[in-house]
């Protein structure tokens, strides 16, 4: 009967599916909240400004995909904010699917936008003070987002010990059950070969086989 495979890169393949199914919903909300937060936050660095900087021809001003601000006084609340609502939750993202940052990153690719900001504001456009309200839904988008964090790191760890107990998806699945959807659209099939012949009564009789048991 013919078996398929568990290896590296189906297993990647098997919790990517997995963790993209659990926990997407959370991830495109807060690109969400973070695409309308800069942009926002873009209106209102600009303020009377922004129509005069739409009106100027093309290539006046620079083209950028995010506007950076600084939220509260510190260094945690200096931000990059992504029109398209890109989000990151560690400064180190990694291609290793077992990361648990990267499913953000494999969820978090959007079309990108454009919007036209001053090389005047291309460091820190502005600071906003601890009590605004453009921080405090910056920081409650942080602290939500490390909450999914620790969510998708504990999946990741789980996943993880549960494909490694299995070296195929026949195993994977009887233990499993509701594994399936994910398992059977990453498999390696194992074609059953025939084992090649042995001219045994050859190497017998060179070797004195079999082994006379009353010796």
């Amino acid at each position: 009967m013919a078996k398929y495979r568990l290896n590296a890169a189906n297993r990647r393949d098997i919790m990517k599916d997995v963790l993209a199914y659990r926990f997407e919903p959370d991830v495109r909300r807060l690109q969400a909240e973070r695409r309308e937060l800069a942009s926002e936050t873009y209106h209102d660095v600009l303020g009377e400004n922004l129509k005069l900087a739409n009106s100027l021809p093309d290539g006046w001003l620079r083209e950028s995909n995010h506007i950076s601000v600084q939220f509260g006084m510190g260094f945690d609340g200096f931000a990059h904010l992504n029109f398209s609502g890109e989000i990151s939750a560690s400064k180190r993202v990694t291609p290793n699917i077992t990361d648990q940052y990267v499913i953000l990153r494999l969820l978090g690719d959007q079309e990108e936008r454009f919007h036209r900001v001053p090389s005047s504001l291309s460091h820190c456009a502005k600071r906003y003070s601890e009590g605004d309200v453009l921080t405090l839904r910056y920081q409650a988008q942080q602290e939500a987002l490390k909450l999914l964090d620790a969510a998708v790191g504990k999946a990741v760890a789980e996943l993880n010990s549960a494909l490694a107990r299995y070296t195929t998806v026949d195993q994977l699945v009887e233990a499993w059950p509701e594994i399936r959807p994910f398992a059977e659209k990453h498999t390696t099939r194992v074609v059953e070969t025939a084992l090649p012949a042995l001219p045994t009564d050859q190497l017998n009789k060179l070797l004195g086989l079999p082994v006379d048991e009353a010796a």
